[in-house]
């Protein structure tokens, strides 16, 4: 390999070899969970297509419960997304506390990332189970994390595609309110 990149770098300059090098490097890795999500975090997408293509799963998890596409999502690598998409991956894929990879993009604002998991078949009507989103859609998700741009994307894709169900948990402290409301002796 030494001597083509020599090669490359006498007959086609630096361009070439870096291109050479590139080649080598995707050639190189050895189909693995772990370097499927190695590149899916540093948003390498042409190495995570190689990756799919040796046939590594596109829906692996790690010891933590994460996919690549989590990764992807919450690290706003709008390429790796759609490469993962193309490949296979789950796009309502949920961590042991139900927050997908939708809840993620919107947690970080990656309105790119947002996009390419609603087209991809994205919900919006998701809830995390528990944890810091427990009981949270991907728009109560943006509003907490004062993403106002991805929440008024959601809300424009929710207006302009059917929606089955809720894309907002209801307040949690309305049902407190109420609840005051009826108990006797209580002013309010």
């Amino acid at each position: 390999m030494d001597r083509v990149l020599w090669g490359a770098a006498v007959v086609g300059g630096v361009s070439s070899c870096a291109l050479m090098c590139a080649a080598a490097a995707v050639a190189s890795a050895q189909p693995s969970l772990e370097n499927l999500l190695g590149a899916a975090k540093s948003g390498n997408a042409t190495a995570l297509r190689a990756q799919l293509l040796q046939g590594v799963d596109a829906n692996g998890v790690d010891e933590t419960g994460a996919t690549a596409l989590m990764y992807a999502a919450i690290a706003g690598h709008v390429a790796c997304v759609s490469a993962l998409l193309e490949g296979g991956a789950t796009v309502d894929s949920k961590d042991p506390a139900g927050v997908s990879p939708l809840m993620l993009a919107a947690s970080r604002g990656h309105t790119d990332v947002c996009q390419a998991l609603l087209e991809g078949g994205a919900q919006l009507t998701l809830k995390a189970t528990s944890g810091l989103y427990k009981g949270q859609t991907p728009l109560d998700v943006a509003i907490a994390a004062f993403e106002p741009a991805v929440a008024a994307h959601l809300l424009s894709w929710a207006e302009a595609h059917p929606v089955d169900g809720d894309i907002m948990a209801p307040d949690p402290l309305a049902g407190q309110v109420d609840d005051l409301l009826e108990t006797p002796g209580v002013r309010v």
